[in-house]
């Protein structure tokens, strides 16, 4: 029980990291995402 116990605090760390580390991945590919959607904005560009 007692390495169990020990072990599968480890086991379980490492699945919320990893989890999380997937969690960051998704957020990135959807701020890419968005940013890709962004128009271009010329207002005032080259005018005098």
């Amino acid at each position: 029980m007692f390495f169990a116990e020990q072990v599968g605090c480890f086991y379980y760390n490492q699945g919320l990291a990893d989890a999380l580390s997937a969690i960051e991945n998704r957020v990135q590919e959807f701020s890419d995402l968005v940013y890709e959607l962004e128009k271009d904005t010329d207002i005032g560009a080259g005018k005098k």
